[in-house]
C-alpha cells in the first residue's frame, strides 16, 4: 500500500520543504537581554547566548571578568552606576564590542598581569564607546596592558581603539 501524504502533487511538498530549509538557515534574531535576571544572572551568560545583542546591564557592580568573542552591543546605566568589577577581555580578529554606559574596575581583581589593565582588546578585536571608565592596576610591564594606567573617557565622544 502507497504511503498516503496530505499533498495532491511533488509540487505542493517541494515547496513545504523548501520553506522549512529557509527557516532553518535564517539567521538568529537578536534580542535584548536584561543583566541581571532569571534569565542571565551575569553578564557572562548572555554573552554565552548568541541572540543577546544588545545586553543591558542594570544599575549596581557585577564582580565578574567576562570574555567577549563576538560582536555585542553591552549598555549600562551610566558610568557613574552601572560596575564590572574585574577585568573585560575582547578577543577575535572579527570581534565588535560597543560598551556604554560602564565602569570597569580592576583594581580589586586578582587578574593576571595582562588583564589588570581592566580592558585587554586582542587579535585585532574592536572596542568603542561612549561614557565609558576603565580604571586599571598598574602593571610592571605595558607590553601586554592595552590600558595600563587606566583610561578614563567622558561622556561627549565616542572613542575606539584597535589592537593588533
Amino acid at each position: 500500500m502507497p504511503a498516503i501524504l496530505p499533498f495532491r502533487n511533488p509540487r505542493q511538498l517541494r515547496g513545504v520543504l523548501l520553506a522549512a530549509l529557509l527557516a532553518a538557515a535564517a539567521p538568529l534574531a537578536a534580542a535584548i537581554c536584561n543583566v541581571p535576571t532569571t534569565g542571565y544572572p551575569t553578564l557572562a551568560a548572555a554573552l554565552a547566548d548568541p541572540t543577546c545583542d544588545p545586553i543591558q546591564v542594570a544599575a549596581g557592580t557585577l564582580t565578574e571578568s567576562p570574555a567577549i568573542t563576538r560582536d555585542v552591543t553591552i549598555a549600562g546605566t551610566g558610568s557613574g552606576s552601572t560596575t564590572i568589577a574585574g577585568w573585560v577581555s575582547v578577543t577575535g580578529a572579527a570581534t565588535d564590542a560597543v560598551l556604554g554606559a560602564l565602569r570597569i574596575d580592576a583594581t580589586s581583581a586578582s587578574a593576571p598581569l595582562c588583564y589588570a589593565s581592566g580592558l585587554d582588546v586582542r587579535g585585532g578585536a574592536k572596542a568603542s564607546g561612549l561614557d565609558l571608565v576603565v580604571v586599571g592596576r598598574p602593571t610592571p610591564t605595558s607590553t601586554c596592558g592595552f590600558f595600563a594606567d587606566g583610561f578614563e573617557s567622558g561622556d561627549t565622544a565616542a572613542w575606539s581603539a584597535r589592537r593588533p
